[in-house]
């Protein structure tokens, strides 16, 4: 996955066998919208793949674009689930990460 990360420093790194795919950067005005659109472009892919992709540290305006998760799919009932043992006050967000 290779989006611009604006600001200088921005950099991507991966790490293939946990999945995982890490952009370091400071994107700001008209960046912010472009990073979050490659963002919400990549999440739609990985789900048209099978997998998914969650955001774990964002800007606040960048996860109002791009969202924390995106659909759980089959997993939705065991995140239900999960969600309602250990919030059964429903108090935290459904889309906190």
């Amino acid at each position: 996955v290779a989006v611009g990360v604006g600001g200088e420093g921005g950099e991507v790194t991966s790490d293939v066998l946990r999945g995982l795919v890490r952009v370091k950067g400071s994107p700001s005005g008209e960046e912010l919208a472009v990073v979050g659109e490659k963002l919400s472009r990549t999440r739609l892919e990985m789900q048209e793949a099978g997998g998914t992709m969650t955001l774990s540290q964002a800007p606040r305006e960048l996860a109002a674009r791009v969202g924390w998760t995106g659909d759980p799919g089959s997993g939705r009932a065991l995140t239900g689930r999960i969600k309602s043992f250990f919030d059964p006050g429903s108090i935290m967000s459904g889309g906190c990460p």
